[in-house]
Formats: structure tokens, sequence, C-alpha cells
């Protein structure tokens, strides 16, 4: 089974920018119009790999300027590279800021492109020992042993929203950090 990789996206650019023009409706993102073409020759798992970072993506909400992506096994970050040099036709100071997280919490990350004479994108990651330390040092609590219940009420409270909150915390100081 894939690990499905969840990517938000919010981009930050001139309110005249027409951002639906970007993602016309019922698109496949190898049909996006700022997507590099598919060489016939190409699988679309190369294709995907090359150009999107993740075997494969889909768009699966849109807002105004805000986007949610699913990707496999890995973060949407080469398209995410293709769009900002597309919307830089439009408005250079263009900066788009990504956070992604992987099902399982096997690693998470933020990310923060902008355009200098192509897209730049600076990112920070960590993987799933920062949460288990995190348990281990606060709560001496060990996550790993087979009897821990994760939908369980513990002394410290729910392990779930505890998990969320230490890696919603460790996003925000990360972003102040690119």
């Amino acid at each position: 089974m894939a690990n499905h990789v969840d990517n938000y996206v919010e981009i930050l650019c001139d309110s005249s920018v027409d951002l639906t023009k970007f993602f016309p409706k019922d698109k496949e993102i190898d049909e996006l119009p700022w997507m590099p073409v598919k060489p016939a020759e190409q699988t679309d798992y190369d294709w995907y790999c090359e150009n999107v970072g993740a075997k494969w993506c889909y768009a699966e909400e849109q807002w105004d300027n805000s986007m949610v992506f699913v990707s496999a096994w890995s973060p949407c970050i080469a398209m995410l590279e293709h769009l900002t040099c597309a919307i830089a036709k439009e408005d250079n100071e263009v900066v788009i800021r990504h956070h992604y997280t992987d099902e399982f919490y096997n690693y998470f990350g933020v990310a923060k492109y902008h355009y200098e004479d192509g897209a730049v994108f600076n990112h920070a990651e960590e993987d799933f020992d920062i949460v288990k330390d995190h348990f281990m040092n606060e709560y001496q609590c060990d996550i790993t042993h087979d009897d821990f219940d994760w939908w369980e009420e513990q002394e410290f409270g729910n392990p779930l929203e505890v998990q969320d909150d230490f890696i919603h915390n460790w996003r925000d100081s990360a972003w102040e950090q690119l």
C-alpha cells in the first residue's frame, strides 16, 4: 500500500493574478498548462517522479489561493517548482508555502518557494523519531511499545492530539527559520 502524503499549499501573490487558470477543472496533473509535456516515450511513472516529485498526485481540494494535493510516497516539490515559475511570469514576487505530512507521520515538513531566475525553495523536514523523542522526554512514555494505544486517553491527554500539537508547533518554528 502506498503511503499517501498530504500536501497543503498556499499561494501568496498579487491579487490581480487569476489563480483559477493554473488549475482548470477536471484536468490531471500532467494536463495542467504549466507542467512540462510528457514525451511519448516516457512512462507516466517516470514523468511523475521527475516533474511532480511523486509517482502520482492529484488535487483533492481547492480554494481561492490554497489547495490540498495527495501524492504517493513523496511531497510534490518538483510540481510546485514548476508552478512557482509559471506564476512568476505574472508576479515575480510570488511565494508558495507548502507543508506536507506522510499519512503515518513517517516524515513531515515545510517548504517555501520563491522565484529568482527560476524556482528556489527552502525546506525543513523531520521524521517520526522527533515525535518519539518528544513523548519519551516530555511524558516518559514509550509510544513504540506494543501496549501503547494511540486512541486511549493517557495521563497527559489524548496522544493523537498531543502529536498533532507537537507537529503543528514544529511547523510554526520551522517556518520562522525558512
